[in-house]
């Protein structure tokens, strides 16, 4: 019995001592899931100001890659006038060329051939000749007259291709000045696609600066996460250890209860034993020892006179 009791006061003992370690475990564990809930928060906050940066800067990747667009058809306009200004200038060569060669099939000054025609008809108007020499200026007039009218057609096509090509270098002009404004543009464009590229990889940077910074909270988050965990999970073996005490503790009631209630038992049996001995011998019994012998069927009572303890 000593030694039950010595067990019973060692099992409390170890109960206080377990009650006092989960108390400790449960402190260290909140001690723990406090610094996560903080590194959490400021892992959240950096979170949201690293996609605030991340905000400004797509928008102005965005606003640069549509000015770069804007940049990109410039370019291909300018390049179709580069093309078109080349087949200008080509054309205006031809042209050149053919009015040089037109220029060049007139063979004699056209004025001085004029004015040799004059002379010769005033001859013929004026002077008396030979029919022989009359025939030969008229011929010579006509000569000339052919000549004229050849060269004629070679100047007046010469000045056609002439004005063709001051038309053409004109158009080519016109598209040039029209290049000169793009590549002016485009150069203006591209500084402010550039000061959106250099406004794009800041905000890009600071996201990043400001998201390792998140990693390194969420790296907390986790270490401490661990660290509460293990104080929980220590929590919870201790717990389990004093939940078995418990049992058996209340184990050891029980069976304290039930042992006790034997030895009543018995004695009550033991009790009944003797008063039915009394009660063969004709000796007054009470009315609880009457019913002391019911319980245990002794005796069935009818009805018991409790002055005279005898059954009627």
């Amino acid at each position: 019995m000593e030694d039950e009791e010595r067990k019973i006061e060692d099992m409390l003992k170890k109960l206080r001592a377990l009650d006092e370690e989960i108390r400790k475990l449960r402190d260290e564990r909140d001690r723990y899931n406090e610094e996560v809930r903080k590194w959490a928060e400021k892992r959240n906050m950096y979170n949201q100001e690293a996609s605030q940066y991340y905000k400004v800067a797509r928008e102005a990747r965005e606003e640069r890659d549509k000015i770069n667009q804007q940049v990109a058809e410039l370019k291909k306009r300018k390049n179709e006038l580069i093309e078109k200004i080349r087949e200008l200038r080509e054309k205006a060569r031809e042209y050149r060329d053919l009015k040089e060669k037109y220029r060049k099939q007139v063979t004699v000054p056209l004025s001085r051939v004029r004015r040799e025609i004059e002379r010769i008809e005033w001859e013929l108007e004026t002077r008396v000749m030979s029919l022989e020499r009359e025939r030969r200026l008229v011929d010579t007039v006509m000569k000339m007259a052919k000549e004229v009218k050849l060269n004629l057609e070679f100047v007046r096509k010469s000045r056609e291709y002439e004005r063709k090509m001051i038309e053409i270098l004109a158009e080519a002009e016109k598209l040039r000045a029209e290049m000169n404004n793009i590549r002016e543009k485009m150069i203006e464009l591209a500084n402010e696609s550039q000061t959106y590229h250099e406004r794009m990889k800041k905000y890009y940077q600071m996201g990043d600066e400001i998201r390792q910074k998140a990693d390194e909270a969420h790296q907390k988050v986790l270490e401490y996460r661990e660290i509460a965990n293990k104080y929980h999970q220590e929590m919870i073996e201790k717990i389990k250890e004093r939940n078995e005490i418990r049992d058996k503790l209340r184990e050891i009631e029980r069976k304290r209860i039930e042992e006790e209630e034997r030895l009543r038992e018995e004695a009550l049996r033991k009790e009944a034993e003797e008063v039915y001995k009394r009660f063969q011998e004709g000796r007054r019994l009470t009315l609880e020892e009457f019913r002391l012998l019911e319980r245990y069927g002794y005796i069935k009572l009818g009805g018991v006179d409790e002055d005279t303890g005898s059954s009627g």
